[in-house]
């Protein structure tokens, strides 16, 4: 998943704006406070290109009014982005070279609205937080052979901006995370609010892992879904980055297809779960005696037997 993307593309960015660390970034209603130097693309055109063929398949729709923030050279301490005014309600991708301690990407817990469609780490951090947002789309951690694994939290929650913030088409659940993507292990998955997956068959998720983590856990907030989304491994070629196809595929088959290559976590804590595809093995499954009583699945999940036991 390693790309020449980050190192190079600085040169090609006649629109950008730089922000040393602590400053506003010009552009945007963030500031930035951590190592490295954050550089805002506000052309809208060179956005879309950059995140297009980003990795991981990139975004097959990038919002028009997206601001593609990137750092380089972020390594050790803790990478912050804060909202300049208390709240925040812009629309903004990150890509980060380097891997600070702890990346915080905050648009206003209590009044902001933030949506981040993609976020790109080429680095091993401890810790990605969302705080303040009413989506969150698209996480990629190129963190392969990192022994912890990332924990990644969104604790963003409903207020009254986020519900002025929803969009048509989109799953309104603030705390929720559409997809993640880890070439490494996977540490936690965690959602204070909401839970994980898309909005329907014709947008899931995906939690895909690249490194067996048995001591993994992905865990939704009592009320949040884990549904419309592929949990696995990673894909066999040549088709790597499409989830999507993937899991309509097991779906219309009803088994998880030799394509999606199973993965390893320890659980998957949630009440409500499905329609899913299954694509992974547990080290605590759910027993089938607390199907319908503690948690509630709902039909199709594809590889049921893979979680359930």
């Amino acid at each position: 998943m390693q790309t020449p993307l980050l190192m190079t593309v600085c040169a090609l960015l006649t629109s950008a704006a730089l922000a040393a660390p602590g400053t506003p970034i010009a552009g945007t209603g963030l500031l930035y406070n951590g190592p490295g130097t954050a550089t805002a693309v506000t052309n809208s055109d060179v956005v879309r290109d950059l995140l297009t063929n980003a990795p991981a398949g990139g975004l097959a729709i990038v919002p028009f009014e997206t601001v593609l923030i990137m750092v380089s050279n972020a390594n050790a301490g803790n990478a912050k982005f804060s909202p300049a005014n208390k709240a925040d309600n812009g629309t903004y991708a990150f890509m980060i070279d380097g891997t600070p301690d702890k990346l915080d990407v905050d648009c206003g817990q209590a009044k902001g609205a933030g949506l981040v469609p993609y976020l790109y780490i080429e680095g091993r951090p401890r810790k990605i937080m969302f705080k303040g947002m009413s989506v969150v789309g698209k996480i990629v951690v190129n963190n392969a052979g990192d022994a912890t694994g990332v924990h990644i939290q969104n604790i963003s929650k409903r207020t009254k901006r986020t519900e002025h913030a929803r969009k048509p088409g989109v799953l309104y659940e603030p705390g929720r995370i559409h997809s993640v993507i880890t070439t490494g292990k996977l540490k936690r998955l965690q959602s204070n609010h909401g839970g994980f997956g898309g909005a329907s068959a014709e947008d899931p998720g995906v939690i895909a892992v690249g490194e067996a983590s048995p001591d993994g856990q992905c865990k939704a907030n009592p009320k949040g879904r884990v549904s419309f989304v592929l949990v696995c491994r990673q894909l066999a070629p040549s088709n790597d980055y499409d989830y999507a196809g993937a899991y309509r595929a097991c779906l219309a088959s009803n088994t998880v297809l030799p394509r999606v290559v199973m993965g390893n976590l320890k659980m998957l804590g949630a009440k409500a779960i499905g329609p899913a595809v299954i694509g992974a093995t547990f080290v605590k499954p759910i027993p089938a005696s607390q199907i319908g009583k503690r948690v509630k699945l709902t039909n199709p999940v594809v590889g049921q037997t893979n979680l359930v036991q």
